[in-house]
């Protein structure tokens, strides 16, 4: 008798987890990013970093924005930067170096203030790994942090608007949009038409 109920309730756990299994999670609603915050806990970090970083994050914003005029929902993006590390000469020419950019973000709910999504962005510069040895030693004496920061965080900032929004590939026109941004210069602009900011002349809508 013992035997025929666990095997009963073993049964009915296996078909549990089976339609647990196959049922689908709601799709995660998508929204307009209507201001952008950025801080760090790395006392290393420079203003100008941070800077750079915002005005990435704005015109990625900006520019999906435009690409989905139809979404009615905004929050808003706080992104912190929690460890940021450049190439070492002398590290580079004994073991290899990268850069790197560990931040961590938050979607809020600006009339609530209520955190909606939190997640982790880690990147690692490719190119900067390979380029090891007396080559990569050099080039990175050469190069300084603020080049670093104009080629690297507009593709951090790319990964985050995208990853907060369960974007997997990059749009072309938003591509094409984006390619020859100046992200050492402050963002002009409205970043969505649901944002209370008057749209300028300038600003027209993308079509794909």
């Amino acid at each position: 008798m013992h035997e025929a109920m666990r095997f009963a309730v073993l049964i009915s756990c296996l078909l549990l987890a089976g339609c647990s299994a196959t049922t689908k999670q709601p799709a995660v609603q998508q929204f307009h990013i209507l201001s952008v915050s950025v801080d760090s806990e790395d006392r290393d970090t420079s203003e100008e970093t941070i800077e750079i970083l915002t005005n990435s994050l704005l015109h990625n914003a900006a520019a999906y924005n435009a690409y989905r005029r139809d979404i009615n929902i905004g929050y808003n993006l706080a992104v912190t930067i929690n460890h940021i590390h450049y190439k070492n000469p002398m590290a580079s020419l004994i073991v290899g170096d990268t850069n790197s950019i560990q931040t961590s973000i938050k979607v809020v709910d600006p009339a609530t203030g209520v955190t909606i999504k939190e997640f982790r962005n880690l990147y690692i510069d490719g190119a900067g790994a390979v380029l090891n040895g007396v080559s990569g030693a050099l080039l990175s004496v050469a190069v300084s942090n603020k080049v670093v920061d104009t080629k690297m965080m507009p593709i951090v900032a790319g990964r985050i608007v995208r990853k907060a929004n369960d974007i997997k590939e990059i749009p072309v026109t938003i591509a094409t949009q984006l390619k020859n941004t100046d992200v050492t210069k402050p963002f002009e602009g409205r970043v969505s038409h649901l944002s209370k900011q008057p749209l300028l002349e300038s600003e027209t809508p993308i079509n794909d």
